[in-house]
């Protein structure tokens, strides 16, 4: 009698296991039919990055349209940063509005750089992560999954989607200790929106910038922002040489360093162009989003401040970002 009890018991708790990964599986196979019949969809959002001193707080606005169409806006009204990254049929696109100034490049972005804002990259950690972990909570379908993003140091994630119609809520990165270094708290989510063409075009995404910052006049131009110093270095690397140049009627800062690895800076005020490049990858940097260019001496471009800055060297990339991410808030000595 004991034993039949006991074997039920077994056969309870198998079929309730057995549901509760069916559940999973059926969460996922419902997002990846949801994600392949998406034409297109606009989402917003805040996210915070804790990756500096002090947490960085960015307003996120993304448009997607199939096949390949995205603009996804970050700004933070306080810092007075504002960029875009643009992908359409000319290419992709690193835009900096209040100065005029864009970078244009080849790119499999985003499939090459998956980002937390995206719904897509959610779906697919998702669904390519076999060992996920799923729990049905109060706030939504929670997944536990690994990430794949360009910043190494994120380890996991914690994904919450809404139980009605699979949308975003909000997205945790960790670190390998737990500790929550990124977070993406979705606002608003429509799937299938009406979005029109222009909105990846390059000229109104410019002149929408322009219309809405303030433009730096010639007088900004002109005036000295000193010599700006990286308050990070690569162990071993130290600075060797500083000059100031005048390239075109501009001027420009050398800052040439050596030792464990070999890089070279320059840091100019940024003038109204686009720059074409033959490749490139968007990087986040916390307080702007750079172009990375690899190879044998890579090179990465940001602008913030005011001033745009040109690194290229043989340090590896996370190297380089650290350096590029030292360099904002610091004045010019």
């Amino acid at each position: 009698m004991q034993r039949r009890l006991w074997m039920a018991v077994v056969v309870v708790l198998l079929l309730v296991a057995g549901c509760g990964s069916q559940s999973a599986d059926s969460v996922v196979a419902e997002l990846a039919k949801r994600m392949d019949k998406m034409k297109s969809y606009q989402t917003s959002g805040v996210l915070t990055l804790y990756t500096a001193e002090q947490p960085r707080v960015y307003e996120v606005a993304v448009a997607y349209k199939a096949p390949h169409y995205y603009r996804v806006s970050l700004s933070n009204p306080e810092k007075d940063v504002s960029q875009i990254i643009l992908r359409n049929d000319d290419g992709v696109f690193v835009l900096t509005p209040s100065v005029n100034r864009s970078f244009r490049f080849r790119s499999d972005w985003p499939n090459s750089n998956p980002q937390p804002y995206l719904y897509e990259t959610l779906v697919q950690d998702i669904i390519k992560d076999k060992e996920r972990r799923f729990e049905k909570q109060e706030e939504g379908y929670l997944f536990e999954t690994k990430t794949n993003y360009q910043n190494r140091t994120l380890a996991s994630q914690r994904i919450w989607l809404n139980t009605k119609d699979l949308t975003p809520l909000k997205v945790e990165a960790l670190d390998s200790s737990g500790q929550v270094l990124v977070k993406m708290e979705f606002a608003k989510f429509e799937a299938n929106a009406d979005v029109r063409d222009e909105t990846f075009q390059l000229d109104q995404n410019m002149s929408q910038g322009r219309n809405q910052e303030a433009v730096p006049t010639a007088a900004d131009d002109e005036r000295s922002f000193g010599i700006i110093l990286p308050r990070y270095l690569p162990e071993g690397v130290e600075l060797l040489e500083e000059a100031e140049v005048t390239q075109d009627g501009r001027s420009v800062i050398i800052l040439k360093f050596g030792g464990t690895y070999e890089f070279t800076l320059l840091e100019q005020r940024p003038e109204a162009a686009t720059v074409h490049l033959p490749y490139g990858e968007p990087v986040d940097l916390g307080h702007s989003i750079g172009v990375f260019m690899g190879g044998e001496q890579q090179t990465l471009h940001w602008t913030t401040g005011g001033v745009e800055y040109q690194l290229t060297g043989n340090l590896p990339l996370d190297e380089m970002i650290l350096v590029a991410q030292s360099v904002t808030d610091s004045s010019g000595k």
